[in-house]
């Protein structure tokens, strides 16, 4: 639950490539614009994202958050306060309504979002952006009781559902939220969280990529962005590479700031989450959406900080050879 982070919309969009149809060989399908080889520095300077895949027009974007906001009021009216007593058939039913609810909203979401990223300065892309986040979220609130309810299903009859034919493609989904029921709030509190996410940290992560996007970069009285200057990291010129990286490392300090306002605000909503929900570690969360246990994910961190020596003398031996 909660609001639509990035990972998610990422996670979304690759699930989506396979279904799109005249993709012209991916949703990244290149139109070419107008622009100089002369000032190119990554190779892509003059490529942007064909999204009409994914949605032709404005007007076929706003019908589908309209579409699946209909679904979800639907989907609330049918299965609301009755999920404990479905058949395993009608729950498969369910899940399809479900899944196609959730297909919409990330559709719009994924469009929108990719729309923004390849601009973040356009206001009228930002404002498109936070449209589409508040009809997530507004659908979002109405499905709530969906999870909420599935968790409460005994153990048995949900174990009964799962094991069913009809619910193969949905059994997996259904067994990762159960995992999360410790960590669930009542319905009522999880409406305040999802609702709040578009002024929290979703906006502060917003606020972040907008910074970063604004800001220039001075090589050689050249004004660069991020993405250009990044590209220049791996100039096959050292010289390059070196004025580069201190030119980028000035511009962040002087953003420093606000960034590390940002920094600090996410890390602190975290933890607020974390307390609230009642997770036993900063990273509990993170671990249990990768379905891995904290056990395993700390013998890792232990084993690569075990192994730091070895990085090191690898970039001795390195300086050494390359002088």
């Amino acid at each position: 639950m909660g609001s639509p982070e990035s990972e998610n919309v990422l996670k979304r969009t690759i699930f989506l490539l396979p279904m799109l149809p005249n993709s012209r060989n991916s949703l990244l399908a290149a139109s070419q614009l107008t622009g100089s080889d002369d000032d190119a520095t990554t190779g892509a300077e003059n490529v942007s994202w064909d999204l009409s895949d994914l949605f032709p027009s404005d007007e076929a974007l706003e019908k589908c958050l309209a579409e699946s906001a209909d679904l979800a009021d639907a989907f609330a009216t049918d299965y609301r306060g009755k999920i404990d007593t479905l058949s395993t058939h009608e729950l498969s039913v369910a899940m399809k309504a479900f899944g196609d609810i959730q297909d919409g909203m990330g559709k719009a979401y994924t469009y929108a979002y990719l729309n923004w990223s390849t601009d973040t300065a356009a206001p009228e892309r930002g404002a498109l952006l936070q449209s589409v986040r508040e009809s997530y979220t507004a659908i979002s609130t109405s499905l709530l009781f969906f999870e909420l309810e599935w968790t409460k299903v005994s153990d048995g009859l949900a174990l009964k559902h799962m094991a069913h034919n009809d619910m193969v493609p949905y059994a997996h989904y259904l067994e990762v939220l159960r995992l999360g029921k410790p960590y669930l709030l009542s319905e009522p509190e999880e409406r305040v969280m999802v609702e709040k996410s578009n002024t929290g940290r979703s906006a502060w992560n917003r606020f972040f990529d907008e910074t970063l996007g604004e800001m220039r970069f001075d090589v050689d009285g050249v004004s660069l962005t991020q993405q250009q200057i990044l590209a220049k990291l791996h100039s096959g010129e050292r010289a390059a590479r070196e004025v580069a990286a201190r030119s980028f490392t000035e511009g962040l300090k002087k953003a420093s700031k606000p960034l590390t306002f940002v920094f600090n605000t996410i890390l602190a909503d975290k933890a607020l989450d974390d307390r609230l929900r009642g997770y036993s570690s900063w990273i509990s969360s993170r671990n249990m959406a990768n379905e891995v246990a904290d056990e395993d994910v700390e013998a890792l961190v232990a084993a690569v900080q075990d192994g730091y020596h070895h990085v090191a003398r690898y970039y001795r031996l390195k300086k050494e050879q390359l002088g």
